[in-house]
């Protein structure tokens, strides 16, 4: 048997501790997400969906900003009903505020899913401006040829954020031809015809006539569409897989107790049935809204709006998303459900 010599132990021991940190008195801790660093990290190279826009007692969210993508380079896009918006944005130093093109907010919430920002009010703008805004995921890949010949299954169509789903059609096939066909649930079908734009990166249906519509292709891979204007979204699957399938199988065929729903100090209990069933379908019983989950199933699209899903188990759910009560109350309201 053979033993390794004391200065051997003694070097295998310093890389052993140099690697582990053993016997450091300052072992090495997570970074901090309040830093500036950590707020960049969240907020660059994503969508950001405003859900709530509010200044003073008014409701803006229909008529101003849509979405907005903060890049790498402290350069910003924007969507917006009056068009195209473009502009440059930056954290101060402590990590407190977002300054975009020269006007100071506010951070109030920052996460994977969800921005809150609150606008800092000076003599001209006496109102707080209140924006609050969900990372809006589709994915980025598009492969145009998993477009023609499928029956593309609607899970969810909003109009200006509400679910309209059951108005819109319900089945539609691309083909291969360049003519499109659409069946609608309650009856009747429409047809005509499509062609790819902007590089294959948009959809265009009857191109030159009165009825022409051109969607922003979100994602389009496999089994799964998802297309947006600037007022619509809808996403589709080829095999009605959206509801199957990893947190669906936990939260669909259950009848779900509602624990508790505030927004900070205030009850909004009231306001939904004390019972919640989200069928396999895509219907859940408040309503018949639908629902859908998003965001790598961390998000649930429902109730016209994107909820971040903070625990979600057999036994008990746990839920957030933006909120706006029209009464001077915003902010995140959070729903717990039981089982």
């Amino acid at each position: 048997m053979r033993f390794c010599s004391i200065p051997t132990l003694f070097i295998l021991c310093v890389a052993l501790l140099a690697g582990t940190g053993c016997g450091s008195d300052n072992p090495a801790t997570p970074s901090d997400p309040n830093t500036p660093d950590s707020k960049k990290r969240l907020l660059v190279g994503k969508t950001w969906k405003t859900e709530v826009e509010r200044q003073g007692v008014y409701n803006t969210t229909g008529f101003g900003l849509l979405r907005r993508t903060f890049h790498e380079n402290g350069t910003f896009e924007a969507t917006h009903l009056s068009g195209p918006q473009s502009g440059s944005w930056s954290i101060t130093g402590d990590g407190t505020n977002l300054i975009i093109d020269g006007n100071t907010w506010r951070i109030v919430e920052i996460s994977d899913n969800i921005l809150g920002l609150m606008a800092l009010p000076d003599d001209s703008n006496p109102d707080t401006l209140h924006l609050w805004a969900f990372h809006e995921v589709g994915g980025s890949a598009v492969v145009p040829e998993d477009l023609t010949d499928k029956v593309w299954h609607t899970e969810m169509f909003t109009m200006e954020g509400i679910d309209n789903t059951d108005v819109g059609a319900a089945r539609t096939i691309y083909h291969a031809d360049g003519t499109w066909e659409s069946e609608f649930d309650g009856g009747g079908t429409k047809s005509g015809k499509w062609e790819f734009g902007n590089n294959k990166k948009q959809i265009i249906m009857d191109k030159g006539k009165a009825v022409e519509l051109t969607w922003d292709i979100i994602e389009l891979k496999g089994n799964r569409l998802e297309i947006s204007t600037p007022a619509w979204n809808l996403v589709a699957t080829s095999d009605n897989s959206a509801h199957k399938g990893g947190k669906n199988d936990i939260l669909v065929g259950k009848k779900w107790t509602v624990e508790s729903y505030m927004l900070n100090e205030r009850d909004l209990s009231g306001t939904l049935a004390s019972t919640i069933e989200f069928g396999a379908d895509g219907k859940s019983t408040v309503g018949g809204n639908h629902w859908l989950m998003r965001n790598n199933q961390t998000v649930l699209q429902w109730l016209n709006s994107y909820w971040d899903i903070v625990e979600l188990t057999a036994t008990s759910v746990t839920i957030r998303r933006p909120y706006d009560d029209y009464q001077g109350n915003v902010g995140l309201a959070v729903l717990k459900l039981k089982n």
